[in-house]
């Protein structure tokens, strides 16, 4: 949305806030029920080192409670989630109506960039990833810990 930024915070909640007077539009929740030693339940959640990325009137960001969000730009609502078996430090990547999403235990997932929660493909990349996938002159550019993959239609 014009005027708005958008950040993930360590109290696991992504917020927008306004340009011009930092106030926020909108926060929502990421964090979950997690056990606690006491038996108690407790919350908890946190953004990791990854971003959020926008991409028509969408907000796609990960936890380290190792799930995607995707979230309304205008409003904050959530519009759908999902979880992996790995907590994520990358950054989504949107490209080519796609939303490229990578986790530390080597999965790696494409999605349609919708509403509507289409999971495209998933890889197992034998290897943890930390970066944020990249994409440049019709080749996508994945660096796990121990290789970089360049993947191309041509």
């Amino acid at each position: 949305i014009p005027g708005a930024i958008f950040a993930g915070h360590m109290d696991g909640r992504v917020r927008a806030y306004d340009t011009e007077d930092g106030k926020v539009l909108w926060s929502f929740d990421t964090s979950q029920p997690l056990p606690t030693l006491s038996g108690k339940p407790g919350q908890g959640g946190s953004m990791g080192g990854g971003g959020p990325v926008v991409h028509d009137g969408m907000v796609f960001i990960a936890d380290t409670g190792k799930r995607l969000h995707c979230v309304d730009a205008a409003t904050g609502a959530g519009i759908w989630t999902h979880d992996v078996k790995g907590e994520s430090w990358a950054t989504p990547l949107v490209a080519d109506g796609k939303v490229y999403f990578a986790t530390r235990r080597g999965e790696f997932l494409t999605f349609s960039a919708a509403r509507e929660k289409r999971l495209l493909a998933e890889v197992a990349l034998g290897a943890g990833v930390s970066a944020t996938p990249v994409a440049a002159d019709g080749t996508l550019y994945v660096a796990t810990m121990t290789h970089l993959y360049a993947v191309s239609a041509r």
